[in-house]
């Protein structure tokens, strides 16, 4: 059923990031209520939902007024599924801590994705993208997210970090359980079923930590571990943990669906994709503005450390805000024709996709790595590619653009 919130009265009763039209198209909606009401209230995620620019740039850059520190999984989870959860040790990750905490341990974790580790990976990433095309260029079809985008990050990650290969599937399926518990919406029987796979998760990565502490690796994991055990104050091994659930999940997630955003949107319009393969843009120019037109990481949270304001509108301490990245991408005051797919503009990377200040994702170098190599690899390799479904649809997730899938088709020469 469509929705109307066409004023700010309709804003507060019926914003819903659940909403499906939300969820497939958020971004009519938020162009509405950035016009209408940049900030107002949602009494159905009983937050403040921010979404200009600017004022999301001022709450990322004042952590002590809008600090994420306190702010747990947007939904708590009901006696069944806690019982469940009881068998984990859980501590703040980075993205819900703040300074000094979060500079604790935030240092040791930048060593797993060091720039060193990160430039020596540029000929493994590549290697890997024609290594998949390879698995189904003689197919004519596929599911784009299935066969290239989520296994494309997911082989880098786990290369990184240290991990088997035979190990992938397991931690795209744990990792899609953390997200869940963290933004989802589930019913009973599938909440229960997504915290055993975070227990399941949980088990694993502490044994990897646990062996990295005894064993000397040539690895991410190996450099982060000893970082974090061996700084003036150093991490849990709880701590440890945590991030490198982080590292995994960001590591492949959100990079999954932005590759899979970006292609959609490429070939939705066809003369997107031939401009593309004439070599109209520079790769960096069309990797940043696909991560500015439809980011991966629809809104972050925060929540006000005392009486405040933003944007005119006073915030009472302790309240949250819901701050919507993807609106801010595409706000009028800062991108000209915001709506528009245009590589090479001068202020694509004014885009919020990774964050600013303390916040800023520490994968943004790989991100944008991967996603030079895949883009290039499937210019290369599959320029006839085109969409097989003129629909993209994404799971209900309050943080995360989360696609179900993309069928491709091109022609076998």
């Amino acid at each position: 059923m469509a929705i109307a919130l066409d004023s700010e009265l309709a804003l507060r009763a019926a914003f819903d990031p659940f909403e499906q039209q939300l969820v497939d198209n958020p971004y009519p909606i938020w162009a509405q209520a950035r016009e209408i009401a940049p900030v107002f209230y949602s009494d159905v995620i009983q937050a403040w939902v921010v979404t200009g620019h600017a004022l999301l740039e001022e709450i990322f850059r004042d952590p002590k007024r809008f600090p994420s520190g306190g702010l747990g999984v947007m939904t708590a989870p009901p006696p069944e599924v806690q019982e469940i959860l009881s068998a984990i040790d859980v501590v703040s990750p980075l993205r819900a801590s703040d300074p000094p905490d979060h500079t604790r341990q935030r240092r040791p974790t930048l060593a797993a994705v060091s720039p060193r580790r990160v430039a020596a990976l540029e000929p493994a990433i590549r290697r890997i993208a024609d290594e998949l095309i390879d698995s189904f260029t003689d197919d004519g079809a596929c599911d784009f997210y299935q066969a290239f985008a989520y296994p494309f990050p997911l082989r880098v990650v786990s290369g990184l970090l240290g991990f088997s290969q035979e190990d992938a599937e397991r931690l795209h399926y744990w990792a899609s359980c953390r997200v869940a518990l963290a933004w989802g919406r589930m019913d009973l029987e599938v909440w229960k079923q997504t915290a055993r796979g975070m227990v399941e998760f949980h088990d694993f990565i502490k044994a990897q930590v646990l062996d990295r502490r005894a064993n000397d690796r040539d690895d991410g994991l190996t450099d982060f571990v000893q970082s974090a055990l061996g700084a003036k104050d150093p991490m849990s091994i709880p701590e440890i943990v945590e991030q490198t659930f982080a590292l995994i999940t960001g590591g492949h997630e959100t990079t999954a669906n932005w590759l899979t955003l970006s292609i959609y949107h490429l070939l939705s319009q066809r003369e997107r994709w031939e401009a593309v393969c004439s070599g109209a843009y520079a790769t960096a120019e069309l990797v940043e503005e696909a991560l500015r037109y439809d980011s991966p990481v629809r809104a972050v949270w925060r929540r006000a450390g005392s009486d405040t304001s933003i944007g005119g509108v006073d915030i009472k301490e302790g309240d949250r805000l819901y701050c919507v990245n993807g609106a801010a991408n595409r706000d009028p005051a800062v991108f000209e024709n915001p709506d528009d797919f245009c590589p090479g503009r001068s202020q694509a990377r004014l885009h919020l996709t990774f964050g600013r200040a303390t916040h800023h994702c520490i994968g943004a170098s790989l991100s944008r790595l991967e996603g030079t190599a895949a883009f290039e690899a499937l210019i290369r390799r599959l320029p006839s590619v085109r969409l097989a479904s003129a629909e993209l649809h994404c799971e209900k997730n309050a943080t995360l653009r989360i696609t179900m899938g993309l069928p491709i088709q091109w022609d076998v020469t």
